[in-house]
């Protein structure tokens, strides 16, 4: 512990270096203000007293022009909705057909199915004969 006490500098020995220190900057500082005066960069970075101007900008549009696009928009809107509808409808009729067409085949398959039996019995009893000895 005496080392560490030994090595600590005194309060007048910090005092003096934190004064210098506290010079150099300031000192520093004050070139920096200067060179930037003579140079005549202190002036490139203010900003000049400018009028703001208000000017509309070039994109917009009036109340007039809005509510024609906003029309024009709403009746394609309808017109495609009416498409698609028509759509729908041919479609759904097609599909009702096609269900038709579908039930009355597989009907005419059960039936040819369900007579598979009965034709192969007369076919059976029409052919015993052939195979007696």
């Amino acid at each position: 512990m005496n080392l560490l006490a030994q090595a600590a500098p005194s309060a007048s020995a910090l005092k003096e270096f934190l004064e210098v220190v506290f010079y150099i900057c300031g000192l520093v500082a004050a070139i920096v203000v200067a060179w930037r005066a003579l140079t005549g960069k202190a002036t490139a970075t203010e900003i000049a007293d400018q009028p703001i101007e208000v000017r509309a900008h070039a994109g917009t549009v009036t109340r007039e022009e809005l509510k024609q696009v906003h029309g024009r928009i709403e009746r394609e809107r309808k017109e495609l909705d009416r498409e698609i509808l028509r759509v729908e409808n041919a479609t759904e009729r097609r599909m009702e057909s096609l269900e038709s067409k579908l039930d009355e085949q597989t009907e005419k398959l059960n039936a040819r199915i369900d007579a598979i039996p009965e034709r192969t019995i007369e076919l059976l009893k029409t052919t015993r004969d052939l195979h007696k000895p």
